[in-house]
C-alpha cells in the first residue's frame, strides 16, 4: 500500500497542496523561511568572492593569503552546516484524498567556495520519493556574476524589466519558469523537468519539482537525446553558455508518469533542473557560439562526443529539431513580454 502511494506522490501533477511547519512548535511558516536560514552562510561566501574578485593581493606576506582563505573558509562552512542541520521543518502533501507529513532538510553538501545562496531544499521520507522545493530568484545586477561582461544595454533592459528580441537578454528564473509553464501547456516541447508551484511572489518563485538523481555523469546517453535538448532549447530561442555546467543536466525516465500527454511526442530525456541563467533572442547569429559550448561541455561527461562523426550528427539532428520548432522563439518572446509588462 506504501509502494502505491508513493507512486501517487511521485507524480508531480497528482500534489494539490503543500503546506510547511515548524517541528518545535507546530507554527506554519512559508517557503521563503527556509532560504532565509541559508543567511548563515552570507560571511562565506563573501569571502569566497573577494577571493574570486580581487585585483589586489599583498606583494609579499610570510604565509600565503590563499592559505589564509582556504582556513578561514573551512572554518565558516563547517559553522555554517552545523547551523543548519540543526533546522527542524515539516512539509504536509496533500494529494487526492491522501495526507502525508514529510521531513524538510536544508542543503549542507554545497561546495565551501560557493558563491550565492543554495536554491533548493529537499522534502523526503524514508519509502517516499524525494521532492526538490527550489526558490527561484531575480537577481541583481551585482550578483549577477555570469553575465558581468555583458554589453550596458543588455543590463539596462535587464534593469528596467523590459525586452529586445533582436539581442541578448538576460531572463529571470521566475519570468522564464512561468513563460516556458505557459507554453508547455499548450503542447510545446519541454526540457525542465515537471514542476508545480506554490507560490509567485513576482522577483520570486517557489515551485517543487521531482528529485532526479540520474546525473548526465552517470549514465550512458546517446548523440540523438544530447541533440534534441539543445535543438528544443535553441528554437526557444535561449542560450546557456554563460553559466552551463554538467551538473544542472539529469536523464529524465522515459517512463515518467508526471508527463503530460501532450508531451510524448515532442520530448527530450535530457533535462536541466537548474535554469537560472538564461540568455534569450529570437536572432539565430547567437546561435553557434553556444552550440559549440555545448559540445564542449557533452565532451567533458561523455568522451563518444570526442568523435568528429558523432559531432555530425548531433550537430545534423540538432538542426533538424530547431527548425521543427521555428516558432517556438516567437511564443515564447510573447510570453516573456506579457509577464514583464
Amino acid at each position: 500500500m506504501k509502494e502505491l502511494e508513493a507512486l501517487k506522490l511521485k507524480n508531480i501533477y497528482n500534489i494539490e497542496g503543500v503546506r510547511f511547519f515548524r517541528r518545535t512548535d507546530g507554527e506554519e511558516v512559508h517557503p521563503r523561511d527556509f532560504f532565509d536560514e541559508y543567511s548563515v552562510l552570507e560571511e562565506l561566501i563573501e569571502l569566497n568572492r573577494k577571493a574570486v574578485y580581487s585585483r589586489k593581493r599583498m606583494a609579499q606576506t610570510p604565509v600565503d593569503p590563499r592559505i589564509q582563505e582556504d582556513e578561514e573558509r573551512n572554518h565558516l562552512a563547517s559553522e555554517a552546516r552545523a547551523k543548519l542541520e540543526q533546522a527542524d521543518y515539516t512539509a504536509e502533501i496533500n494529494y487526492g484524498s491522501k495526507k502525508e507529513t514529510l521531513d524538510v532538510r536544508l542543503r549542507t553538501n554545497f561546495d565551501d567556495d560557493l558563491l550565492k545562496k543554495p536554491t533548493i531544499v529537499q522534502i523526503s521520507r524514508r519509502s517516499f520519493p524525494m521532492l526538490i522545493l527550489r526558490e527561484a530568484r531575480t537577481y541583481s545586477l551585482n550578483d549577477l556574476v555570469p553575465f558581468r561582461k555583458m554589453d550596458r544595454r543588455t543590463k539596462e533592459l535587464y534593469k528596467e524589466g523590459e525586452l529586445e528580441e533582436n539581442r541578448l537578454n538576460i531572463i529571470p528564473e521566475p519570468t522564464l519558469i512561468k513563460s516556458l509553464e505557459a507554453l508547455y501547456s499548450k503542447g510545446y516541447p519541454r526540457f525542465t523537468v515537471p514542476l508545480k508551484i506554490l507560490f509567485d511572489e513576482g522577483e520570486k518563485l517557489y515551485y517543487i519539482r521531482p528529485f532526479v538523481g540520474t546525473s548526465l555523469r552517470d549514465v550512458s546517453f546517446n548523440v540523438e537525446e544530447a541533440a534534441k535538448y539543445l535543438g528544443i532549447v535553441h528554437s526557444y530561442g535561449l542560450h546557456e553558455r554563460f553559466d552551463r555546467t554538467p551538473e544542472q543536466y539529469v536523464m529524465y525516465p522515459p517512463d515518467a508518469e508526471d508527463l503530460p500527454k501532450e508531451e510524448s511526442g515532442s520530448r527530450t530525456l535530457i533535462r536541466n533542473i537548474d535554469p537560472e541563467f538564461f540568455v534569450f533572442s529570437t536572432k539565430p547569429q547567437f546561435l553557434p557560439k553556444d552550440e559549440e559550448n555545448f559540445l564542449n561541455v557533452m565532451d567533458s561527461i561523455y568522451p563518444i562526443f570526442n568523435s568528429e562523426e558523432n559531432k555530425k550528427r548531433v550537430r545534423e539532428i540538432y538542426r533538424r529539431v530547431r527548425n521543427l520548432y521555428s516558432w517556438n522563439s516567437k511564443a515564447l518572446a510573447i510570453e516573456l513580454k506579457r509577464l514583464l509588462g
